[in-house]
Formats: structure tokens, sequence, C-alpha cells
């Protein structure tokens, strides 16, 4: 069940991933509350050339945060939530164009069914963000983290 959060935190707070390198080629990602796209992609790419695995766990996964979804090594918590919302420049409306461009750009990083569901709905917003617990994350195709 996707709900609907109904404020601009995400759009204002601070950019940063609190990532934790653990042993074992493991890579965790916690708290984390977005930030520019453009910055997660190059993290992203460097991720996508290795072979270490991605944990998303803790409490949440806010916007440039879930384009860690893509990666082939990722796996989510259940009890995480992620948050989704349309591109925006700092909380300001794109132009359309640029608006279906990001859109794109972040649609391509989701597994397909998550993708499908994005552009479809998930872009429509970009004041709050539409909300998701890992486990219904894995109804899209995101693999649950085992312990």
């Amino acid at each position: 069940m996707v709900r609907t959060v109904l404020t601009a935190l995400v759009l204002a707070s601070p950019a940063g991933a609190e990532a934790v390198h653990m042993g074992g080629g493991r890579y965790r990602v916690e708290g984390d509350r977005g930030g520019v796209i453009s910055d997660r992609l190059l993290e992203i790419t460097r991720l996508r050339g290795t072979a270490r695995r991605v944990e998303i766990t803790g409490t949440l996964c806010l916007s440039a945060c879930t384009l860690y979804l893509g990666l082939s090594q990722t796996c989510v918590n259940g009890d995480t939530r992620f948050g989704f919302h349309g591109p925006t420049h700092f909380g300001s409306p794109l132009s359309p164009q640029d608006f279906d461009y990001w859109s794109a750009v972040v649609a391509r990083q989701y597994p397909p069914r998550l993708r499908r569901w994005y552009l479809r709905e998930g872009r429509a917003r970009t004041e709050g963000w539409y909300e998701m617990t890992g486990a219904e994350l894995a109804g899209f195709g995101v693999p649950l983290c085992r312990p």
C-alpha cells in the first residue's frame, strides 16, 4: 500500500547518506534523506563497478537515496520506509521538459516494475512524497536483505 506523506521536509533537508562500510564487501545505507540526483548517480556508478552488497536498512531512505534500488546488489530491510517524489530544483518546480528528463533519469535507476509505477504515479508528487516500506518494495522486485 502506497501512502502519501504531505511534507516538504525531504525537499529542504541537507543531503547525506549515513553510509557504513562493513566488512565482507558490504555497504550499508541508513537514515538517508536524499540529496542531489547527479551526485548520487556518481556514487551509484562507483558501486556498480564493485561486487559490494548494498544494504538499505534503518528507518528511512528518501528521495535520491531510492536510486540505490536499481543496483543488482542492493537489498532492503522490510521495515525501512522509502519516500518517492518527482524531481524538483531544491523544491522549486522544473520546466516540463526538465521534469520529464529528470523523471526518466530517476526511473532508469529502478527495477522494471518500480520504474513503471514511478513514471505513472510516483513522479506526480513534488511536495512531500509517496511512502512504501521495504516489504512493499519486494512486490516491485526489490530483494529483501537476509540476515
